[in-house]
């Protein structure tokens, strides 16, 4: 299926249309890379904000997934908003919040200033994240501009990932945990000014229909329930009663929410949005690539501390391996894409993350081959996730009319953040079903669930009789993850071929 395009109405853009263009795509891509560097410093903060506090870890992971959480939940009410008041008003007033409620939890001096804080941010976030690349449709018009603009707003969030990584532990070690969590305020407030100065967006959408509040509040109470159980259900397994609450209430929420759109003359969630193929596509994909590429970030350090014994900051160089080439190949697929085709690239990006995954299978089995087997399987899973990361974003966009765009922005990446869940949930359990049966055998009984987890998290010591027993079952069980992700990865590659534009 082609995507049908819009052309520029000029040819040869006049100075200040360069401008505008140049102003709006760089707001966004700032705004992007704030957002991404926002997550991975605060994971990076969560140690001495701990010490700081006098807080044990199960508080500590709020600190992180409160903010994701209010993200996800907040991001359909954001697009419904950005479209009904237009991109630019929603733009500012997200980096309003975001810059905000960054300071205040800066300035946090007890647990609950600072859990409040990060809640307040994902809102502003959600509201940043559903203007700016909704935006960037009003100012780039052409199919090959379009394209080379998200390639460049996905490498601004690969490259917010790595700043995020990187300069946090810097900032930590030399000003504090206070120092890491501010470390992407400028790059908001750099975005803030140049919304205020030269941005342009789509107008308002005109409506006389009333804004979908019951909506908004059944949405985001789903969608929230719906982290919440798979944030507690990682922590507390999912059989606990809180665990299985937070899923009733996200499917009786859920549930609502779609008879409430289903009747609401200016619904939340259009249902057009559901009927067009292109967006659905977009959106399964993204589905499917969000998962593999977070479980990477996860999988990755887990088997480089538990099964090979380094410590976390060499595991932490090894991402650098997969993180350098996905922050390069956006701009460069955007260009390859206009060559050949995006279903060629999209399609080319999958094969190349199954083969990289596939290396990684072969390192993770056995441990004597080289470590340079490793650093290649993960280079290839970099350039082949740079693939796709920009060009999902412009095919998601692409598809939509301008009066859909923030909603459309919003829900893509609500699919984005479910993908992040995921990544989490699917690969841990895959891990959890392999070693359960490798541990047992080793150790001659079964294995309660507890001390399943903590062998799964590497805690070879839990089991006191049995540590080397463990860590031997651990190495085995958990060269299944690169397997299944690669088996996601080529049905993406299918799914690709399948629905993409063609050349």
């Amino acid at each position: 299926m082609r995507v049908p395009m819009p052309t520029s109405i000029l040819t040869t853009p006049t100075p200040a249309d360069a401008a505008t263009r140049g102003a709006t795509l760089a707001a966004a891509c700032l705004s992007m890379a704030a957002i991404a560097m926002s997550i991975t410093a605060a994971g990076v903060a969560l140690v001495p904000i701990g010490a700081a506090f006098g807080i044990g870890f199960g508080a500590l992971q709020w600190v992180l997934n409160l903010f994701v959480l209010s993200f996800a939940a907040f991001l359909l009410p954001a697009g419904a908003l950005a479209d009904r008041i237009g991109q630019r008003r929603s733009f500012i007033a997200g980096g309003a919040i975001f810059s905000a409620f960054t300071l205040m939890a800066v300035l946090a001096t007890r647990t609950e200033w600072l859990l409040a804080a990060r809640f307040l941010q994902g809102a502003g976030g959600a509201l940043l994240a559903a203007s700016g690349p909704a935006a960037l449709t009003a100012v780039f018009h052409g199919e090959a501009e379009r394209k080379r603009a998200f390639g460049w707003l996905g490498s601004c969030g690969g490259v917010g990932l790595t700043l995020g990584a990187l300069l946090s532990g810097a900032a930590a070690a030399q000003g504090g945990w206070r120092a890491a969590l501010a470390i992407h305020l400028p790059l908001v407030l750099a975005a803030l000014a140049l919304a205020l100065w030269n941005f342009r967006s789509h107008a308002g959408r005109p409506s006389g229909a009333r804004f979908d509040l019951v909506g908004a509040v059944l949405g985001f109470t789903a969608i929230a329930a719906a982290m919440a159980f798979g944030i507690l259900g990682a922590e507390h397994g999912w059989g606990a009663s809180a665990v299985l609450a937070c899923l009733a209430l996200a499917l009786v929420a859920g549930s609502l929410f779609a008879r409430s759109q289903r009747r609401h003359p200016a619904p939340l969630l259009p249902p057009a949005l559901l009927r067009n193929r292109g967006f659905v596509f977009a959106c399964l994909l993204t589905l499917l690539f969000t998962t593999v590429w977070v479980a990477m970030f996860i999988y990755v350090p887990l088997h480089q501390q538990a099964a090979r014994g380094h410590d976390a900051d060499r595991a932490g160089r090894t991402l650098l391996a997969l993180l350098m080439p996905a922050m390069v190949m956006p701009a460069l697929a955007s260009r390859l894409a206009v060559r050949i085709g995006t279903r060629a690239v999209l399609v080319g990006g999958c094969l190349a993350m199954a083969i990289g995954l596939g290396l990684l299978y072969l390192a993770w089995t056995d441990l004597s081959r080289p470590a340079a087997l490793e650093w290649l399987a993960l280079a290839i899973c970099g350039s082949g996730a740079g693939c796709l990361y920009g060009l999902l974003d412009y095919l998601a966009m692409a598809s939509l009319p301008n009066a859909l765009a923030g909603t459309g922005s919003a829900a893509f990446n609500v699919l984005r953040l479910l993908g992040d869940a995921l990544g989490a949930i699917v690969p841990g359990a895959v891990l959890v079903q392999a070693l359960a049966p490798r541990l047992a055998a080793a150790i001659g009984e079964p294995v309660p669930r507890e001390l399943l987890n903590a062998v799964a998290a590497g805690q070879f010591g839990a089991l006191a009789s049995g540590g080397a027993a463990a860590a031997e079952a651990f190495r085995g069980a958990i060269a299944a993850v690169p397997a299944v992700l690669a088996v996601l990865v080529l049905l993406g590659a299918v799914l690709a071929w399948w629905r993409a534009e063609r050349p």
